[in-house]
């Protein structure tokens, strides 16, 4: 079967269960961007979905508890109209700050509707490296210009933290500065 009969099936399927009242709920995909992130990345949750209806997840919320990031949508209002349509849609999220090295469940609902989930992996970027030790970090907005140094360096390389102003679609560079500790 070739992929313009699956198609043909699916939406004959889907027309189907519109017109007999069948409802289709929204479920939602996740995605993590960067798809591998590491515990000096900032990091965008992607969520998107096909609702059965023109009222679709919209202004999501973000908390994080622990390991576990909740992904909150409201609610559509009582008596909000909504026509019956395949509707897709779709919303990022950025997460407000770095995480740390771990295992993370993302976890999106809307009211007390589970709409999906996502498990994804924080890891060590390859240059935190015990070899070198840094002593500063210049944070520069490249879309903006401003630029801001994180000197004694600890653990975070939290640009945001030190003051960097950011939006969301802002060009970020990061330069590490250190010292070889033993040969590479």
């Amino acid at each position: 079967m070739n992929i313009k009969n699956i198609l043909r099936r699916g939406f004959s399927i889907i027309g189907m269960m519109l017109i007999y009242g069948i409802s289709i709920s929204s479920q939602a995909s996740v995605a993590i961007i960067p798809p591998n992130p590491t515990d000096h990345q900032a990091i965008l949750v992607a969520v998107y979905g096909v609702a059965g209806d023109s009222c679709v997840p919209k202004n999501a919320q973000a908390s994080i508890s622990e390991n576990v990031i909740h992904i909150d949508f409201p609610p559509i209002p009582d008596g909000t109209i909504c026509f019956d349509s395949l509707t897709t849609w779709g919303e990022l999220v950025w997460l407000d700050h770095e995480l740390p090295e771990g295992a993370y469940d993302v976890i999106v609902t809307q009211g007390e509707v589970e709409l999906g989930r996502h498990s994804f992996r924080v890891k060590n970027p390859p240059s935190t490296s015990t070899s070198i030790k840094i002593q500063q970090v210049t944070c520069k907005n490249l879309t903006t210009g401003e630029k801001k140094v994180i000197k004694n360096y600890s653990s975070s390389w939290n640009c945001e933290a030190a003051g960097l102003q950011v939006q969301p679609g802002d060009k970020i560079e990061r330069i590490l500065l250190g010292t070889a500790k033993k040969k590479m």
